[in-house]
């Protein structure tokens, strides 16, 4: 952004080719697809939301749509929810865990749990591992945010696409149904 903070990233890639006899950098696949990646951190997104005068709504389906128009796909998206008021804290989550209520077909996902050892800079949950479809993050953000008393409690969800899945771009959109539907314990993210 304006400031120097970094706010996200726009790679392009592929692999050289020879552009009328010379070499070139292409941003293509060895099938011919086009491949560009975009990133885009929290404060990436809040900059988006508010760089005109439209709505998050709008913002997010035009962005939707204009990926819709050059057959973009998702590979991985990161989909939070707040929690402001500690409603449903840490604990809950750990509590819900250990009751099987993550559970999938009958498996318990692995999980791993870091506690800050009662110094009061947040602890974190985290149910699935990076190398699957889904994993969950629920920790103390206010906490991490340098907030020793706040009761504010994130719930994160990253997917990734796979070969068995794709991430529909209607994830822009509307992430409650995705998260609920991946951990259905969630219900009362709206």
């Amino acid at each position: 952004n304006s400031q120097g903070e970094h706010v996200g990233l726009i790679e392009l890639g592929g692999r050289p080719v020879e552009l009328d006899g010379k070499p070139t950098i292409s941003t293509y696949r060895k099938d011919g697809t086009p491949t560009v990646r975009i990133e885009l951190t929290g404060d990436g997104c809040r900059l988006y939301e508010t760089s005109s005068g439209s709505d998050h709504a709008e913002r997010w389906s035009l962005l939707a749509s204009l990926l819709g128009c050059c057959d973009a796909r998702l590979t991985r998206i990161d989909l939070a929810a707040d929690d402001f008021k500690g409603r449903f804290p840490l604990k809950w989550a750990l509590q819900r865990y250990e009751a099987g209520d993550f559970d999938k077909r009958g498996q318990r996902p692995k999980a791993r749990y870091i506690d800050d050892m009662g110094n009061r800079t947040g602890k974190t949950l985290y149910i699935g591992s990076r190398s699957s479809e889904n994993l969950l993050r629920v920790y103390e953000k206010g906490r991490e945010q340098g907030d020793p008393d706040s009761e504010w409690v994130r719930y994160e969800g990253e997917f990734r696409a796979s070969n068995r899945r794709e991430l529909p771009l209607d994830m822009l959109l509307d992430g409650a149904p995705y998260m609920v539907g991946a951990y259905p314990v969630l219900d009362f993210i709206e």
